[in-house]
C-alpha cells in the first residue's frame, strides 16, 4: 500500500495526467520506472492501435 501511495505521489511530481501514455521500465535491479511517452509516440501508438482494429475487421470480415 505504501508503494502505490508513493508511485501517486511521484506521477503527480511529474505531472502526468489522467490519459497519458506510459512506458514501464524494467531497471537491472528489478525496479520498474515508469516513463511518460512524448505526443509522437502516443500518435503513433494509436495509429499502431487503429490499424490493428483495420486487420482485425478485415480478418473477421473474410471468415464470414
Amino acid at each position: 500500500f505504501k508503494q502505490s501511495i508513493q508511485l501517486v505521489v511521484e506521477i503527480r511530481k511529474a505531472n502526468v495526467k489522467k490519459g497519458d501514455l506510459l512506458q514501464a521500465v524494467v531497471e537491472q535491479d528489478g525496479s520498474i520506472r515508469l516513463v511518460p511517452k512524448t505526443a509522437v509516440d502516443r500518435a503513433l501508438a494509436e495509429k499502431y492501435q487503429l490499424d490493428d482494429v483495420a486487420w482485425a475487421l478485415k480478418q473477421k470480415d473474410e471468415d464470414r
